[in-house]
């Protein structure tokens, strides 16, 4: 014969379990909020190794490029014979030994000429070049000596540096010009100890005029051959965040393609339709967004955000953001070599066709090799 037992036996701890068990264990709105606790946890964590992960990636892309910069490439040549072609080779030997500088190689005059090197750099072999024009030393020592010939002369004749400012802008700006205009500024200090000094004194100073003074005062300059000129305003906003721009179009969009398929429970009965639909939509789509790796972005996000579990779309997307951009903030040759691995991203590759379809449209017919 069964036995009721009272409210107050059901609630009683069981045998092999204590009172403080019984206590501890969560039941209904607890049992939820500890549920809710230990996911936002995970997430958090999660968060926090995206983050960790993200900025190792990035800071390490940028870490030591000083050191580095030798890998790119100026060269140097004298075209012109005499004492001003002679103070650049000087110039060029005293700066040649220091880390932080692009790598000075000098060219025989007899193997080349300045359109020459002006295609190299063109075609992207060197990042640039410098010259002493040919004739230049005998032009300024005319202009010495005649105040008709100084009141006609340039001192930027006397040196031409060429370069492409929409390759890398900021590493042009950064670092290539700054390293060209000193190496200008060290021809002129070459020029004034090892020749003008031993000059001074066979000139009739007391007799030139205003011209003549102006050219001894300043006999050297230089003239900037840019040969695509990027003279967009926000040059490197547009190099990196313009680059996020197409990324988050195309997560947006199949965010809100996807939850709109939950809405109308599309996806409970996936048919070869609604497949279908989804490869119409991307071409059509990233034609819209206007940029070579916005099929490729549509697709690794169409896959993701299918299979992976929906706390783990941000994190993606703050990774996939953020190795994209570091993939084009600096020249790959003046990275560590684990990052020659940004030759694969599709950031880097279409900044890549940029760079190349906009000096390409500056020479015309010339072609892009």
């Amino acid at each position: 014969m069964a036995v009721a037992l009272p409210p107050e036996a059901k609630d009683a701890p069981s045998a092999g379990s204590t009172l403080t068990e019984r206590r501890v264990r969560p039941t209904g709105p607890m049992r939820a909020h500890a549920r809710a606790f230990v996911t936002v946890t995970k997430l958090a964590v999660l968060l926090i190794f995206t983050f960790w992960i993200a900025s190792l990636w990035l800071y390490g892309s940028l870490w030591q490029t000083g050191p580095r910069t030798h890998h790119l490439k100026i060269l140097v040549a004298d075209f012109d014979g005499g004492e001003i072609g002679q103070a650049l080779l000087a110039a060029t030997a005293e700066m040649a030994d220091r880390p932080t500088l692009p790598h000075f190689e000098v060219v025989d005059p007899a193997t080349t000429s300045p359109l020459e090197l002006q295609h190299r750099v063109w075609k992207g072999d060197v990042w640039a070049a410098i010259y002493a024009n040919a004739n230049s030393s005998q032009t300024l020592f005319t202009a010495l000596s005649s105040e008709s010939a100084a009141a006609s002369y340039s001192a930027a004749g006397a040196l031409s540096y060429t370069g492409l400012e929409v390759r890398y802008t900021t590493t042009w700006a950064g670092i290539l010009q700054p390293s060209l205009v000193a190496l200008e500024a060290a021809t002129l200090s070459s020029f004034n100890s090892r020749t003008l000094a031993g000059l001074l004194p066979t000139l009739n100073v007391s007799n030139f005029g205003l011209s003549q003074a102006g050219v001894l005062f300043h006999p050297i300059s230089s003239t900037f051959i840019n040969q695509a000129p990027f003279d967009f305003g926000p040059r490197v906003v547009f190099q990196t965040i313009g680059m996020v721009l197409p990324i988050l179009m195309q997560f947006f969009l199949l965010a809100g393609m996807n939850g709109a398929f939950h809405a109308l429970e599309l996806y409970r009965g996936t048919s070869l339709g609604h497949l279908m639909f989804g490869r119409v939509v991307a071409p059509v789509w990233t034609l819209v967004a206007s940029l070579a790796f916005s099929m490729i972005t549509f697709d690794l996000f169409d896959a993701a955000t299918t299979y992976l579990p929906m706390p783990f779309h941000a994190p993606l997307i703050v990774l996939y953001i953020v190795l994209n951009v570091a993939s084009d903030v600096n020249p790959i040759e003046i990275t560590n070599a684990f990052f020659r691995v940004h030759y694969a991203f599709p950031v880097h590759i279409t900044w890549s066709l940029m760079m190349t379809i906009c000096r390409s449209a500056h020479f015309g017919g010339r072609g892009v090799c």
